[in-house]
Protein backbone atom coordinates (compact mmCIF):
# COMPACT_ATOMS: atom_id res chain seq x y z
CA UNK A 1 0.00 0.00 0.00
CA UNK A 2 1.12 3.62 -0.46
CA UNK A 3 2.65 5.40 2.50
CA UNK A 4 0.09 6.78 4.95
CA UNK A 5 -2.05 6.07 8.02
CA UNK A 6 -4.41 3.07 7.96
CA UNK A 7 -6.98 2.29 10.74
CA UNK A 8 -6.91 -1.34 11.94
CA UNK A 9 -8.96 -3.47 14.35
CA UNK A 10 -7.48 -6.45 16.26
CA UNK A 11 -9.85 -8.96 17.87
CA UNK A 12 -8.88 -11.40 20.64
CA UNK A 13 -10.92 -14.22 22.23
CA UNK A 14 -10.80 -15.20 25.93
CA UNK A 15 -10.93 -19.01 25.92
CA UNK A 16 -12.51 -19.24 29.41
CA UNK A 17 -15.62 -17.18 28.94
CA UNK A 18 -15.49 -16.63 25.17
CA UNK A 19 -15.43 -12.86 25.53
CA UNK A 20 -14.32 -11.04 22.41
CA UNK A 21 -12.00 -8.09 22.88
CA UNK A 22 -11.43 -5.65 20.02
CA UNK A 23 -8.49 -3.30 20.02
CA UNK A 24 -8.43 -0.43 17.51
CA UNK A 25 -5.33 1.30 16.30
CA UNK A 26 -3.55 2.90 13.38
CA UNK A 27 -0.99 1.30 11.14
CA UNK A 28 1.59 3.73 9.77
CA UNK A 29 3.30 2.82 6.52
CA UNK A 30 6.40 4.86 5.86
CA UNK A 31 7.95 5.05 2.40
CA UNK A 32 11.62 5.94 2.71
CA UNK A 33 12.81 4.35 -0.54
CA UNK A 34 13.82 6.80 -3.24
CA UNK A 35 12.94 6.28 -6.91
CA UNK A 36 15.59 4.63 -9.05
CA UNK A 37 16.58 6.53 -12.20
CA UNK A 38 19.38 6.27 -14.73
CA UNK A 39 19.90 9.23 -17.07
CA UNK A 40 20.96 8.67 -20.67
CA UNK A 41 24.59 9.54 -21.26
CA UNK A 42 23.74 12.19 -23.83
CA UNK A 43 20.69 14.14 -25.08
CA UNK A 44 21.20 15.57 -28.61
CA UNK A 45 19.51 18.91 -29.33
CA UNK A 46 19.54 20.33 -32.86
CA UNK A 47 19.27 24.04 -33.60
CA UNK A 48 18.34 25.12 -37.14
CA UNK A 49 21.28 27.44 -37.82
CA UNK A 50 19.06 30.55 -38.03
CA UNK A 51 19.64 31.94 -34.55
CA UNK A 52 16.63 30.26 -32.97
CA UNK A 53 16.25 29.71 -29.23
CA UNK A 54 15.17 26.30 -27.93
CA UNK A 55 13.94 25.43 -24.43
CA UNK A 56 13.87 21.94 -22.93
CA UNK A 57 11.38 20.65 -20.37
CA UNK A 58 10.74 17.38 -18.50
CA UNK A 59 7.60 15.61 -17.31
CA UNK A 60 6.55 12.20 -16.01
CA UNK A 61 4.36 9.99 -18.22
CA UNK A 62 3.53 6.45 -17.01
CA UNK A 63 6.63 6.31 -14.80
CA UNK A 64 8.88 7.52 -17.59
CA UNK A 65 10.83 10.79 -17.67
CA UNK A 66 10.07 12.47 -21.01
CA UNK A 67 12.37 15.30 -22.09
CA UNK A 68 11.12 17.53 -24.91
CA UNK A 69 12.25 20.68 -26.69
CA UNK A 70 10.26 23.62 -28.02
CA UNK A 71 11.24 26.70 -30.00
CA UNK A 72 10.57 29.94 -28.11
CA UNK A 73 9.82 33.49 -29.15
CA UNK A 74 12.58 36.04 -29.52
CA UNK A 75 13.51 39.69 -30.08
CA UNK A 76 15.18 41.22 -33.12
CA UNK A 77 18.01 43.70 -32.55
CA UNK A 78 17.00 47.24 -31.60
CA UNK A 79 16.56 49.46 -34.65
CA UNK A 80 17.49 53.16 -34.65
CA UNK A 81 18.94 54.89 -31.60
CA UNK A 82 20.71 52.24 -29.52
CA UNK A 83 21.12 54.60 -26.52
CA UNK A 84 17.40 54.84 -25.77
CA UNK A 85 15.68 52.75 -23.12
CA UNK A 86 12.67 50.82 -24.42
CA UNK A 87 9.66 52.09 -22.50
CA UNK A 88 6.56 50.56 -24.11
CA UNK A 89 5.24 47.50 -25.90
CA UNK A 90 2.57 46.82 -28.52
CA UNK A 91 1.73 43.19 -29.22
CA UNK A 92 -0.70 41.23 -31.33
CA UNK A 93 -3.36 39.34 -29.35
CA UNK A 94 -2.48 35.74 -28.40
CA UNK A 95 -2.73 33.42 -31.39
CA UNK A 96 -2.20 36.31 -33.83
CA UNK A 97 0.71 37.54 -35.95
CA UNK A 98 1.48 40.62 -38.06
CA UNK A 99 0.06 40.93 -41.59
CA UNK A 100 0.54 44.68 -42.18
CA UNK A 101 1.05 48.13 -40.71
CA UNK A 102 -0.12 51.72 -40.81
CA UNK A 103 0.94 55.07 -39.36
CA UNK A 104 0.76 58.86 -39.48
CA UNK A 105 3.14 60.83 -41.67
CA UNK A 106 4.17 64.47 -41.31
CA UNK A 107 7.83 65.48 -41.22
CA UNK A 108 8.46 62.10 -39.59
CA UNK A 109 6.45 58.89 -39.04
CA UNK A 110 4.53 58.47 -35.80
CA UNK A 111 1.65 56.41 -34.40
CA UNK A 112 3.09 53.38 -36.16
CA UNK A 113 0.69 50.43 -35.69
CA UNK A 114 0.92 46.75 -36.50
CA UNK A 115 -2.05 45.02 -38.14
CA UNK A 116 -2.57 41.50 -36.78
CA UNK A 117 -4.54 38.47 -37.99
CA UNK A 118 -5.35 35.17 -36.26
CA UNK A 119 -3.17 32.16 -37.10
CA UNK A 120 -5.25 29.39 -38.66
CA UNK A 121 -4.59 25.73 -37.85
CA UNK A 122 -2.66 25.30 -41.13
CA UNK A 123 -0.46 28.34 -40.41
CA UNK A 124 -2.24 30.70 -42.81
CA UNK A 125 -3.54 34.17 -41.79
CA UNK A 126 -7.18 34.38 -40.75
CA UNK A 127 -9.63 36.67 -42.50
CA UNK A 128 -10.30 39.04 -39.61
CA UNK A 129 -7.70 41.65 -38.67
CA UNK A 130 -7.07 43.80 -35.62
CA UNK A 131 -4.76 46.78 -35.03
CA UNK A 132 -2.26 46.87 -32.19
CA UNK A 133 -1.65 49.95 -30.08
CA UNK A 134 0.58 52.64 -31.59
CA UNK A 135 4.21 53.30 -30.71
CA UNK A 136 3.71 57.05 -30.35
CA UNK A 137 1.24 59.54 -28.81
CA UNK A 138 1.08 62.17 -31.60
CA UNK A 139 -0.73 62.01 -34.93
CA UNK A 140 2.07 63.78 -36.81
CA UNK A 141 -0.03 64.24 -39.94
CA UNK A 142 -2.27 62.22 -42.21
CA UNK A 143 -2.76 58.49 -41.88
CA UNK A 144 -0.82 56.39 -44.39
CA UNK A 145 -1.69 52.81 -45.21
CA UNK A 146 -2.72 50.26 -44.35
CA UNK A 147 0.10 48.35 -46.04
CA UNK A 148 -0.91 44.70 -46.05
CA UNK A 149 1.08 41.62 -46.94
CA UNK A 150 -0.23 39.69 -49.97
CA UNK A 151 -2.95 37.13 -49.31
CA UNK A 152 -1.64 34.14 -47.39
CA UNK A 153 1.48 35.99 -46.23
CA UNK A 154 2.93 37.13 -42.89
CA UNK A 155 5.22 40.01 -41.99
CA UNK A 156 8.75 38.78 -41.29
CA UNK A 157 10.85 41.96 -41.12
CA UNK A 158 11.09 45.76 -41.26
CA UNK A 159 13.44 48.36 -42.63
CA UNK A 160 13.61 51.56 -40.55
CA UNK A 161 14.89 54.95 -41.74
CA UNK A 162 16.34 57.28 -39.08
CA UNK A 163 16.32 61.07 -39.48
CA UNK A 164 19.43 62.27 -37.67
CA UNK A 165 18.97 65.95 -38.53
CA UNK A 166 15.41 66.35 -37.27
CA UNK A 167 15.75 68.90 -34.44
CA UNK A 168 19.28 67.53 -33.95
CA UNK A 169 17.91 64.26 -32.65
CA UNK A 170 18.80 60.76 -33.71
CA UNK A 171 16.24 58.03 -33.59
CA UNK A 172 13.07 59.65 -34.96
CA UNK A 173 11.32 57.39 -37.44
CA UNK A 174 11.43 58.86 -40.92
CA UNK A 175 10.58 55.81 -43.01
CA UNK A 176 9.23 52.31 -42.47
CA UNK A 177 9.18 49.45 -44.96
CA UNK A 178 7.87 45.95 -44.36
CA UNK A 179 8.94 42.53 -45.60
CA UNK A 180 6.75 39.44 -45.90
CA UNK A 181 6.55 35.90 -47.20
CA UNK A 182 3.83 33.27 -47.70
CA UNK A 183 2.87 31.05 -44.79
CA UNK A 184 4.00 27.92 -46.65
CA UNK A 185 7.41 29.51 -47.24
CA UNK A 186 7.61 30.43 -43.56
CA UNK A 187 6.88 26.83 -42.55
CA UNK A 188 9.47 25.56 -45.04
CA UNK A 189 12.12 28.03 -43.83
CA UNK A 190 12.44 29.97 -47.11
CA UNK A 191 14.26 33.29 -47.45
CA UNK A 192 12.48 36.59 -46.79
CA UNK A 193 10.77 38.68 -49.44
CA UNK A 194 10.38 42.39 -50.10
CA UNK A 195 6.89 43.76 -49.54
CA UNK A 196 5.63 47.17 -50.59
CA UNK A 197 6.35 50.86 -51.13
CA UNK A 198 8.08 52.69 -48.32
CA UNK A 199 6.02 54.70 -45.81
CA UNK A 200 8.04 57.90 -45.38
CA UNK A 201 7.90 61.36 -43.87
CA UNK A 202 8.92 64.50 -45.72
CA UNK A 203 12.46 64.44 -44.33
CA UNK A 204 14.98 62.32 -46.21
CA UNK A 205 16.11 59.24 -44.35
CA UNK A 206 19.75 59.46 -43.27
CA UNK A 207 20.32 55.81 -42.42
CA UNK A 208 18.40 52.58 -42.62
CA UNK A 209 18.48 49.35 -40.64
CA UNK A 210 16.75 46.16 -41.80
CA UNK A 211 16.04 43.21 -39.50
CA UNK A 212 14.34 39.92 -40.31
CA UNK A 213 12.85 37.21 -38.14
CA UNK A 214 14.69 33.86 -38.48
CA UNK A 215 13.30 31.37 -41.03
CA UNK A 216 10.18 29.70 -39.68
CA UNK A 217 9.19 32.73 -37.56
CA UNK A 218 6.75 35.63 -37.98
CA UNK A 219 6.47 39.02 -36.29
CA UNK A 220 4.06 39.33 -33.36
CA UNK A 221 4.73 42.71 -31.72
CA UNK A 222 7.24 45.42 -30.88
CA UNK A 223 8.92 47.33 -28.09
CA UNK A 224 9.53 51.07 -28.53
CA UNK A 225 10.90 54.28 -27.01
CA UNK A 226 9.16 57.68 -26.85
CA UNK A 227 11.42 60.72 -27.23
CA UNK A 228 10.10 63.49 -24.96
CA UNK A 229 12.32 66.28 -26.29
CA UNK A 230 10.38 69.32 -27.61
CA UNK A 231 8.64 69.48 -30.09
CA UNK A 232 7.89 65.85 -29.24
CA UNK A 233 7.07 63.48 -27.87
CA UNK A 234 7.64 61.31 -30.91
CA UNK A 235 8.33 57.63 -31.38
CA UNK A 236 11.93 56.72 -32.07
CA UNK A 237 13.57 53.39 -31.24
CA UNK A 238 11.78 50.15 -32.18
CA UNK A 239 12.48 46.48 -31.53
CA UNK A 240 10.33 43.81 -33.15
CA UNK A 241 9.22 40.53 -31.55
CA UNK A 242 8.88 37.20 -33.32
CA UNK A 243 7.70 33.67 -32.62
CA UNK A 244 7.58 30.37 -34.54
CA UNK A 245 4.57 30.17 -36.84
CA UNK A 246 3.91 26.57 -35.80
CA UNK A 247 4.74 26.07 -32.13
CA UNK A 248 5.52 22.37 -31.93
CA UNK A 249 7.13 20.33 -29.19
CA UNK A 250 9.61 17.59 -30.06
CA UNK A 251 10.40 14.66 -27.82
CA UNK A 252 14.15 14.29 -27.34
CA UNK A 253 14.37 11.19 -25.15
CA UNK A 254 12.60 9.21 -22.45
CA UNK A 255 13.73 6.75 -19.78
CA UNK A 256 12.04 4.66 -17.11
CA UNK A 257 11.73 5.37 -13.38
CA UNK A 258 11.49 2.51 -10.87
CA UNK A 259 9.50 3.38 -7.73
CA UNK A 260 7.67 1.27 -5.15
CA UNK A 261 4.94 3.82 -4.40
CA UNK A 262 1.69 4.34 -6.28
CA UNK A 263 1.66 8.10 -5.80
CA UNK A 264 2.53 10.75 -8.32
CA UNK A 265 6.12 11.41 -9.35
CA UNK A 266 7.54 14.82 -10.22
CA UNK A 267 10.69 15.78 -12.11
CA UNK A 268 12.79 18.96 -12.05
CA UNK A 269 15.75 20.12 -14.15
CA UNK A 270 18.72 21.92 -12.64
CA UNK A 271 21.06 23.77 -14.97
CA UNK A 272 20.55 25.66 -18.19
CA UNK A 273 17.31 24.83 -20.01
CA UNK A 274 17.40 27.47 -22.78
CA UNK A 275 19.84 27.01 -25.63
CA UNK A 276 21.08 29.12 -28.54
CA UNK A 277 24.08 28.96 -30.86
CA UNK A 278 26.13 30.25 -27.90
CA UNK A 279 25.63 26.85 -26.25
CA UNK A 280 27.06 24.67 -29.03
CA UNK A 281 28.67 21.59 -27.47
CA UNK A 282 27.93 19.76 -24.22
CA UNK A 283 25.85 21.35 -21.47
CA UNK A 284 25.44 19.42 -18.18
CA UNK A 285 22.01 19.23 -16.54
CA UNK A 286 20.78 17.39 -13.44
CA UNK A 287 17.38 15.70 -13.24
CA UNK A 288 15.69 15.13 -9.89
CA UNK A 289 12.73 12.74 -9.57
CA UNK A 290 10.66 12.93 -6.36
CA UNK A 291 7.91 10.57 -5.21
CA UNK A 292 4.77 11.36 -3.24
CA UNK A 293 6.58 10.75 0.08
CA UNK A 294 9.28 13.28 -0.69
CA UNK A 295 12.01 10.76 -1.52
CA UNK A 296 14.13 11.87 -4.45
CA UNK A 297 16.96 10.71 -6.67
CA UNK A 298 19.14 12.66 -9.08
CA UNK A 299 21.17 11.85 -12.15
CA UNK A 300 23.32 13.99 -14.44
CA UNK A 301 23.52 14.01 -18.22
CA UNK A 302 24.72 16.28 -21.03
CA UNK A 303 22.61 18.18 -23.53
CA UNK A 304 24.72 18.22 -26.69
CA UNK A 305 23.70 21.21 -28.83
CA UNK A 306 24.30 20.98 -32.58
CA UNK A 307 23.84 23.87 -34.99
CA UNK A 308 22.83 22.86 -38.51
CA UNK A 309 23.03 25.24 -41.45
CA UNK A 310 19.50 24.23 -42.43
CA UNK A 311 16.35 23.28 -40.58
CA UNK A 312 17.02 20.46 -38.13
CA UNK A 313 13.92 18.61 -39.33
CA UNK A 314 15.24 18.41 -42.89
CA UNK A 315 19.01 17.92 -42.93
CA UNK A 316 19.34 17.55 -46.68
CA UNK A 317 22.36 17.82 -48.93
CA UNK A 318 20.31 19.06 -51.88
CA UNK A 319 17.12 21.14 -51.88
CA UNK A 320 14.55 20.43 -54.59
CA UNK A 321 11.65 22.88 -54.88
CA UNK A 322 8.56 21.43 -56.56
CA UNK A 323 4.93 22.29 -57.07
CA UNK A 324 2.50 20.28 -54.93
CA UNK A 325 1.30 18.28 -57.95
CA UNK A 326 4.70 17.86 -59.59
CA UNK A 327 6.24 14.37 -59.61
CA UNK A 328 9.60 14.34 -57.85
CA UNK A 329 12.37 12.41 -59.56
CA UNK A 330 16.05 11.87 -58.94
CA UNK A 331 15.89 12.97 -55.32
CA UNK A 332 19.47 12.92 -54.07
CA UNK A 333 18.85 14.25 -50.56
CA UNK A 334 20.10 12.11 -47.72
CA UNK A 335 16.95 12.83 -45.69
CA UNK A 336 13.89 14.53 -47.12
CA UNK A 337 10.13 14.55 -47.47
CA UNK A 338 8.54 15.28 -50.83
CA UNK A 339 6.50 16.86 -52.23
CA UNK A 340 6.01 19.57 -49.63
CA UNK A 341 3.32 20.99 -49.54
CA UNK A 342 1.38 17.85 -50.52
CA UNK A 343 -2.20 16.89 -51.30
CA UNK A 344 -2.59 13.10 -51.59
CA UNK A 345 0.66 11.29 -50.83
CA UNK A 346 4.02 12.21 -49.36
CA UNK A 347 7.28 10.24 -49.29
CA UNK A 348 9.82 10.09 -46.49
CA UNK A 349 13.44 9.45 -47.51
CA UNK A 350 15.65 8.50 -44.56
CA UNK A 351 19.41 8.36 -44.23
CA UNK A 352 19.36 5.35 -41.88
CA UNK A 353 17.23 2.24 -41.95
CA UNK A 354 13.85 1.86 -40.32
CA UNK A 355 13.00 -1.77 -39.67
CA UNK A 356 9.23 -1.32 -39.81
CA UNK A 357 6.52 1.13 -40.82
CA UNK A 358 5.40 0.91 -37.19
CA UNK A 359 8.36 3.17 -36.40
CA UNK A 360 6.76 6.05 -38.33
CA UNK A 361 3.99 8.13 -36.73
CA UNK A 362 2.11 11.25 -37.78
CA UNK A 363 0.85 14.03 -35.47
CA UNK A 364 -0.83 17.36 -36.11
CA UNK A 365 0.56 20.78 -35.17
CA UNK A 366 -0.50 20.44 -31.52
CA UNK A 367 0.80 16.89 -31.11
CA UNK A 368 -2.37 14.79 -31.61
CA UNK A 369 -1.69 11.38 -33.15
CA UNK A 370 -3.23 10.69 -36.58
CA UNK A 371 -3.74 6.90 -36.41
CA UNK A 372 -5.73 6.20 -39.59
CA UNK A 373 -2.94 6.88 -42.06
CA UNK A 374 -1.84 4.29 -44.60
CA UNK A 375 1.96 3.90 -44.63
CA UNK A 376 3.58 1.90 -47.45
CA UNK A 377 7.17 0.72 -47.01
CA UNK A 378 9.02 0.95 -50.34
CA UNK A 379 12.35 -0.09 -48.81
CA UNK A 380 14.13 0.24 -45.45
CA UNK A 381 14.80 3.94 -46.09
CA UNK A 382 11.80 5.06 -48.18
CA UNK A 383 8.15 5.22 -47.08
CA UNK A 384 4.99 6.61 -48.68
CA UNK A 385 2.11 8.02 -46.62
CA UNK A 386 -1.44 8.45 -47.91
CA UNK A 387 -2.54 11.82 -46.50
CA UNK A 388 -5.55 12.42 -48.75
CA UNK A 389 -8.05 12.17 -45.86
CA UNK A 390 -6.25 14.64 -43.60
CA UNK A 391 -7.70 18.14 -43.11
CA UNK A 392 -5.60 21.00 -44.42
CA UNK A 393 -2.91 22.05 -41.97
CA UNK A 394 0.59 21.53 -40.65
CA UNK A 395 1.70 18.02 -39.67
CA UNK A 396 4.82 16.38 -38.26
CA UNK A 397 6.18 12.95 -39.22
CA UNK A 398 8.18 11.22 -36.48
CA UNK A 399 10.54 8.37 -37.33
CA UNK A 400 12.74 6.03 -35.29
CA UNK A 401 15.90 4.93 -37.11
CA UNK A 402 18.97 3.02 -35.99
CA UNK A 403 20.75 6.35 -35.35
CA UNK A 404 17.93 7.99 -33.37
CA UNK A 405 14.65 9.86 -33.75
CA UNK A 406 13.98 12.21 -36.69
CA UNK A 407 11.10 14.64 -37.32
CA UNK A 408 9.84 16.15 -40.58
CA UNK A 409 7.31 18.97 -40.96
CA UNK A 410 4.99 19.37 -43.97
CA UNK A 411 1.88 21.23 -45.11
CA UNK A 412 -1.28 19.39 -46.25
CA UNK A 413 -3.10 21.40 -48.92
Amino acid sequence: SPAGLYPINIQTCNSLNYNIVTVSGTLTIIDNVAPVIACPTNIPLNLNGSGNTVKISAKIINKEVVISSSVVAGLLPVQNDLTNTLSGSCDCPPGHAVVGYTGRVGEIVDKFKLICAPINSDGSPGASATTSCSNGPLDGGNAVGPFLAPNGSWMVGFGIGDQIAYYNRSGTLNSIQGYSQTYTDVINGSSNRFLNTIMAGTYTSQRTSVEFAPPGYVLTGMNYHIDDVIPGPYASTVQFKYQPLVATQQELTRFAVSDNSSGNLTVDISGNTTFTSANIGTNPITLQVTDASGNSSTCTTNVTVNNFAGRSSQTTTTKTKVKPTQEVQNVVAKEAIYPNPATNTIRVQLGKEVTSANHITLVDAIGRLQPNISIRQLNNKLFELNISTLPKGVYIIRTKTIEGDKTFKFVKL
